[in-house]
């Protein structure tokens, strides 16, 4: 059971907390992940990464990781942020309020509206909407920021009282109706509380063109973000550089500098149609830990068995039947296969000779698909049955060779020496 519900405090680290305020979702885009949408003054640190944990105040419990956020330079339309979250550890519903599946798309002067304060026991609490479409210079910070610039905000809603308090950033705000008008931001006694409008923040280009909308139902097959240590290096401990576990792409820089509608982009990438071209091993590591650790979490093939597998038989991505059809483990197309093909040569064996043959294969929409298939053929065969006891990739790796999986007496050995040397086994951790 969901301990966290939107309505409750969130945090980054230790730093000051914010408010979650509503589920949403990519309907068209990304379906099976559920998102948290924040004020992204409260968990955008200074030097943000997409990954970054984000925590329940309450119970210090991890709920969620850093997707994309917004971008404050010029004169923004809107702060937010958006958490990739684990529906186990999260509620659709709202603290106090109904949950919206209807937004307000033309909010007037005169409309009452409503939020629920971040205190625990609070009531929620009205006003008016006094003017729409305001502009308004606030001091805007974030988690560790060494300052806190003025922005011009454009487009903003102004209560005639101040109904928020400190902490209530990222409130939802409700017309009279249960519609979805906004998001608190900020608040004084000049302005009363100044409300984002939701249909500034669900068309913002920080999504990279997706359509957000409000999530009415949790998908029955959600994908689960990556909730690991931020201090674990995976990817060439050797050398020390840091690599956040579960990271679909690192942003680096104040969180006001960035391209942002690339981070919407590169999470997209993982999941749907792009070529694969990593440039080295490193970044083919970095490129599959997120889909090889929801994979995990959702068929039992440890993370690190996954990579070193796919380093192995595709040659760290780089060959063209993986950059081509982001297919890494040269799974042809047999009569049961019903998706997308390619069509390629390859080389086989006949009367003892090597000659090029034509052959179809798989072609995936994005990565995750493909190392879903590929867990999926290890958890449907029963020859491979036993194989689930192992929850790292080291033992994972040795069942499957004893039962039979490839000729070679050195398969084993081989991803075994990928996943030590390379420091994979932190992934499977994450389980």
């Amino acid at each position: 059971m969901p301990t966290f519900v939107c309505g409750d405090q969130l945090r980054l680290n230790k730093y000051p907390p914010g408010t979650a305020t509503c589920l949403v979702t990519f309907p068209d885009d990304l379906p099976r992940q559920v998102l948290m949408l924040t004020a992204g003054h409260a968990v955008v640190s200074s030097v943000a990464e997409q990954g970054n944990v984000i925590s329940s105040v309450a119970t210090g419990e991890a709920i969620g990781s850093l997707f994309c956020w917004t971008n404050i330079d010029g004169n923004p339309t809107a702060d937010a942020a958006l958490i990739w979250v684990d529906p186990a550890k999260v509620a659709a519903r709202i603290r106090g309020l109904t949950a919206p599946t209807l937004v307000n798309t033309r909010p007037a002067e005169g409309d009452v509206v409503r939020i629920m304060p971040a205190q625990v026991g609070g009531v929620p609490r009205q006003a008016k909407i006094r003017a729409i479409d305001q502009a308004v210079d606030l001091m805007v910070g974030g988690p560790g920021w060494p300052e806190a610039p003025t922005i011009t905000y454009q487009g903003q809603i102004f209560t005639d009282d101040l109904i928020s308090d400190a902490g209530d950033s990222g409130a939802l705000v409700l017309d009279w109706q249960g519609q979805a008008v906004g998001m608190v931001v900020a608040g004084s006694l000049e302005t009363g509380t100044v409300i984002t409008p939701i249909t500034a923040i669900f068309a913002n280009p920080a999504w990279g063109g997706m359509r957000m909308a409000l999530l009415k139902d949790i998908p029955s097959a959600p994908l689960l973000p990556v909730l690991a240590p931020s201090d674990s290096m995976v990817g060439g401990a050797a050398d020390g550089v840091a690599d956040r576990e579960g990271t679909i792409a690192a942003v680096n820089g104040m969180a006001m500098a960035g391209a942002l509608g690339a981070q919407a982009q590169d999470a997209k990438n993982a999941l749907t149609d792009v070529v694969f071209e990593p440039a080295s091993p490193e970044e083919f590591i970095r490129l599959l830990t997120p889909s090889a650790i929801a994979t995990m979490r959702n068929f039992g093939v440890p993370a690190s068995f996954t990579i070193a597998q796919g380093a192995l038989e595709s040659g760290w991505g780089k060959s063209k039947l993986a950059t081509n059809g982001r297919n890494l483990f040269g799974v042809k197309a047999d009569v049961s296969w019903t998706g997308d093909k390619i069509t390629m040569y390859t080389r086989e064996f006949a009367n003892g000779a090597p000659v090029m043959v034509e052959a179809v294969w798989r072609k995936y929409p994005g990565l995750q698909a493909c190392l879903d298939d590929h867990a999926k053929f290890f958890r449907d065969n029963p020859r491979y049955s036993g194989c689930f006891q192992f929850k790292d990739g080291e033992g994972f790796t040795n069942a499957v060779a004893g039962a039979g999986y490839a000729t070679d007496p050195n398969y084993a050995k081989k991803l075994i020496a990928t996943i030590r040397a390379r420091n994979l086994g932190q992934l499977d951790k994450a389980f």
